[in-house]
């Protein structure tokens, strides 16, 4: 039985402010317009609104060879941090269709800072150009070839995981069932990702207007990521359908109150605290989706990222994050 939780209070301020200023420029809903200009209004918010670059991490692109189809990322690596620091692949969100690794360098520059980590971001193929199984052959592509990448560079890993945001979460996790028999990683974090796309909830007639994210906005990127709405039952686009998360490892799953997916995302939340030891589900009753790429007006954001670090460093053996004399978080 799933426990009992506060689905939705008011928007924590910074998230009401930001929805305040959607709802004010009345603009059209993605679904509207292009894929194209989908894509160019994300990555205008996300500068806009994201954290303050952590200067003191060093970043680099990089395109790694990954069978037929080369991808690009960008490699973070904290100045600060000394002793063992994990690999982290990081999926960025966008409903498979916007998001690149612009939208969320400010994130994973924190994620990386806060973890003491080795970040490596990964820039996939996007629908409408490239459907359903493209981002998920990418995916598992990076979760095989980025280490054995960042090692060939001389930077020293004391182990894998993988995280993601929305379409970005959902990915990681498929990716992470596609490899269990191979290359199973040490520690998962998802935040606020689809778990069934042919499912439809209660939080889906809750959230029908009023928000960056609907739940007809979800229904026009399902279709323009899946080409046919029969491949939801795929559980390589539903992950929810896959029958055994028993492989897995521990896993921090972020569910949020104003959310479409909301309902979605805790029932998966439910089966990964059933199935997986040591797994974590935080549910933010005040927040909105993509409330962790505008981490510079929505202050909460850092905090949830901090506590991902954590949980990732836990669930690896790493302990707590050690820095240079000098050097504080």
């Amino acid at each position: 039985m799933t426990e009992a939780i506060e689905l939705r209070v008011p928007l924590e301020p910074g998230a009401q402010g930001v929805v305040d200023q959607y709802r004010a420029a009345a603009l059209p809903p993605l679904e509207q317009g292009t894929a194209q200009q989908a894509r160019e209004g994300y990555r205008a918010t996300s500068l806009r609104a994201g954290f303050e670059p952590e200067r003191d991490v060093r970043a680099r692109d990089l395109t790694i060879g990954a069978g037929g189809n080369p991808l690009r990322t960008r490699i973070y690596e904290p100045e600060a941090a000394i002793g063992p620091r994990p690999l982290i692949v990081y999926l960025h969100g966008g409903g498979w269709v916007m998001g690149d690794l612009d939208t969320h360098d400010s994130t994973c520059r924190l994620l990386a800072r806060q973890a003491g980590a080795i970040l490596v971001a990964v820039d996939y193929r996007l629908a409408p150009e490239h459907p359903f199984p493209a981002a998920v052959e990418d995916a598992v592509a990076a979760l095989r070839h980025v280490p054995e990448a960042v090692a060939g560079l001389g930077i020293e890993t004391a182990g894998l995981a993988v995280a993601g945001d929305s379409a970005g979460a959902t990915l990681a996790l498929v990716a992470a069932l596609a490899l269990r028999d191979e290359a199973t990683p040490s520690a998962l974090a998802l935040f606020y990702p689809a778990g069934d796309m042919g499912r439809r909830t209660a939080s889906m007639d809750e959230f029908s207007s009023g928000y960056p994210l609907t739940s007809s906005t979800l229904r026009w990127f399902r279709d323009l990521y899946l080409d046919d709405v029969a491949l939801a039952g795929d559980w390589r686009a539903s992950p929810a359908r896959h029958p055994d998360f028993g492989a897995l490892p521990p896993t921090l799953i972020l569910s949020v109150g104003h959310d479409p997916l909301r309902d979605d995302t805790i029932a998966l939340a439910g089966r990964l605290k059933r199935e997986v030891r040591g797994s974590e589900h935080r549910h933010l009753p005040d927040q909105m989706h993509g409330f962790l790429t505008l981490g510079g007006v929505i202050a909460p954001a850092r905090g949830e990222l901090d506590h991902a670090a954590r949980f990732l460093r836990q669930a690896m053996g790493l302990g707590p994050l050690l820095e240079r004399e000098g050097e504080s978080a």
